[in-house]
């Protein structure tokens, strides 16, 4: 069986290991895949998606169809400010991108 790009969900570094940090410029496929789990808000682009569309729908097609939906995803793990350990931090895309990374653990009680 061939593995079409749209199967192939490992991106790999300059250096050859999988990405583990989330960057300025990533989709929102490659910030899932280099973030972990996560917890998402978005905010469909009307023009472009019904009111009950599935939110998973809008965020996977971003990497393809990006649009003026809205997303946020709020993640947390060791690898991304890995001189703190473990935070939780949240990413903005617009247009389908990475725009902001915001750690938000002083902010939270938990």
């Amino acid at each position: 069986m061939a593995c079409s790009r749209k199967q192939s969900m490992f991106y790999i570094s300059k250096k050859g290991s999988i990405m583990n940090k989330i960057t300025i410029g990533m989709n929102t496929q490659e910030a899932s895949l280099a973030g972990g789990a996560y917890f998402y808000r978005v905010i469909a682009d009307e023009g472009v998606w019904g009111k009950d569309t599935d939110p998973n729908i809008i965020i996977e097609t971003q990497a393809t169809k990006p649009d003026n939906s809205q997303i946020w995803m709020t993640f947390q793990n060791a690898i991304q400010y890995p001189e703190k350990g473990l935070q939780i931090f949240q990413v903005e895309f617009q247009k389908g991108k990475v725009v902001d990374i915001k750690n938000i653990s002083k902010d939270t009680l938990c």
